[in-house]
């Protein structure tokens, strides 16, 4: 499962496009979710080839709606493959979502590390002695945030290699 906020997170979802060939699409329907107001539901199907081999997908995207901006709050797609590609389809499949989550994490990692940036240089905030009895509920001072980056670092890291990993596996084969 994928998360991210805006609308720029739309434009990284190029997976099909960019991966099977010659596809095509068509839509078998759309409704409004039973007994919800702000969900409806979109089911389409696609097909074309993934590395020379057939594959179908059918999908479904339901889709949770803001009444009054319209913006979406949520969307949820689900998809099953079938044809001769659709292992293909889905190691494909597995190891962009791992680039993607990867990615996400490093932005997030980035943001995260930025705030703590902005958060060092807010004026008026100064940094305990060592016999200041509020040192251990701030997190400790200078040592304990160059702690506190390294193991963010090397969080990191881990997951990208990780990732790395299971992606070098998959394309072994």
């Amino acid at each position: 499962m994928r998360k991210f906020e805006g609308a720029e997170g739309y434009e990284t979802l190029t997976f099909n496009r960019d991966t099977v060939e010659g596809l095509r699409g068509s839509l078998r329907g759309m409704r409004m979710v039973a007994g919800a107001t702000d969900q409806a539901e979109v089911e389409y199907s696609l097909s074309g080839k993934v590395r020379g081999l057939d594959v179908e997908l059918q999908c479904t995207d339901t889709i949770t709606l803001h009444l009054v901006t319209g913006r979406v709050e949520r969307h949820v797609s689900k998809w099953t493959a079938s044809g001769a590609g659709a292992g293909a389809y889905r190691a494909l499949r597995t190891a962009w979502a791992g680039q993607m989550a990867a990615r996400d994490l490093l932005k997030g990692a980035d943001k995260m590390l930025a705030s703590v940036d902005e958060e060092s240089d807010a004026p008026g905030v100064t940094a305990g002695g060592a016999a200041d009895p509020t040192k251990f509920f701030q997190g400790g001072g200078q040592d304990q945030q160059n702690l506190d980056d390294a193991i963010t670092y090397a969080m990191v890291l881990a997951v990208v290699w990780a990732l790395f990993k299971a992606y070098q596996t998959i394309f072994s084969v």
